[in-house]
């Protein structure tokens, strides 16, 4: 009996430690799970970048001209998947802007603005997004469930809470310049690059959404990978150790 309670204790206590991505099916996910999820998790990752670096030239703060009905695709990696410009004003630059020019004006004097880097294509991150869409109809949703069973051909790579204005020119110009300076570093094998990329123009800040190949597929083997972005005047780079993107003994990305 005593063994038996202890066994019990013991799960217990490991349930209690795992991360709710690890114990928690994500139909029974809480709106704070899903935010954790989007913000900070293994698959997304703040990057702190100078304010002076990332501030478009000339840029005053006031809004981009683009309206959310006016945004700029140049591409479309993945049309399948939820809305990356759904949380597109919820970190960094973008939710400064929020509170008006004020708040803008106050945040131009901050050292760094922060920006999200999110693997959009991997599992948690789609589970995540349809939970958030659906609510609590996620389980029986026939549209959720299409989304989440779909293919994923490329590793979709998203940075968000870029200013708008922060890439200007031709878009196809811009997509071949992005494209050309994007990559994912990995140990030993040469900089596999992008094959697509988009970028959502909105009133207040912008997504930028990279596709890069499977068809050299990253595994545990590779044990970290680096993204870099370069954006006209500043560089975003993010490292992701994929052991801890690991969910049932396999590698989610």
């Amino acid at each position: 009996m005593k063994k038996l309670a202890s066994s019990v204790l013991l799960l217990s206590l490991s349930l209690w430690a795992a991360d709710f991505w690890q114990s928690k099916d994500y139909t029974a996910w809480s709106d704070k799970d899903v935010r954790r999820m989007l913000d900070s998790s293994p698959w997304s990752k703040p990057v702190n970048v100078s304010l002076s670096a990332a501030l478009p030239g000339g840029s005053t703060g006031r809004k981009g001209s683009g309206g959310r009905g006016s945004i700029s695709e140049v591409g479309n990696p993945n049309p399948r998947m939820p809305d990356p410009m759904t949380d597109a004003t919820s970190s960094g630059i973008g939710q400064q802007q929020r509170g008006g020019q004020a708040e803008m004006e106050q945040a131009a004097s901050a050292p760094s603005v922060v920006f999200t880097v999110r693997w959009e294509s991997a599992l948690p991150v789609r589970q995540a997004r349809v939970r958030a869409k659906y609510g609590s109809e996620v389980g029986t949703s026939a549209e959720a469930k299409k989304i989440l069973d779909a293919p994923e051909p490329t590793y979709i790579i998203t940075v968000s809470g870029l200013m708008s204005g922060t890439l200007e020119g031709g878009d196809e110009a811009m997509k071949k310049k992005v494209m050309a300076d994007a990559a994912l570093l990995v140990k030993g094998r040469l900089p596999i690059r992008p094959v697509d990329f988009m970028l959502q123009r909105g009133d207040e800040a912008s997504v930028a959404v990279f596709a890069f190949p499977r068809t050299e597929p990253l595994s545990l083997d590779d044990k970290e990978v680096d993204f870099t972005a370069k954006f006209n005047s500043f560089t975003v780079k993010q490292r992701f150790p994929l052991k801890s993107m690991v969910i049932n003994g396999r590698l989610e990305l």
